[in-house]
């Protein structure tokens, strides 16, 4: 998958019962104006910042086999972390998993 320069890639990994989020703690950079972009393999899933997002939108859709972007990095101050869940579902509707990750502001 090919993402533009500015992007940071975040791999939502769906195996054998196992979620993972590749990497698990995320950079986006107020001076490079980045944004995250999830990409869901073996799964849908959906990404919620709970407690405040880095960016316009706490909630992002992320198809099977797709990609989303969440847009620059418009909140929070350089260091900050931001936590948010991802909701995984299998791709036969089945079971729903969920992880814990994070974004930190830089500007870098």
């Amino acid at each position: 998958m090919s993402y533009p320069a500015a992007d940071y890639p975040v791999n939502i990994l769906l195996v054998n019962g196992v979620l993972k989020v590749v990497p698990d703690r995320a950079h986006a950079s107020w001076s490079k104006r980045n944004s995250v972009v999830w990409h869901c393999v073996g799964c849908r899933a959906e990404v919620v910042f709970e407690r405040g997002s880095p960016f316009v939108s706490d909630r992002f859709e992320v198809p099977a086999g797709g990609f989303v972007g969440s847009g620059p990095v418009v909140n929070g101050l350089v260091g900050e972390c931001f936590k948010y869940r991802v909701s995984a579902i299998e791709l036969n509707g089945g079971r729903r998993y969920d992880v814990d990750p994070e974004v930190v502001v830089d500007n870098g």
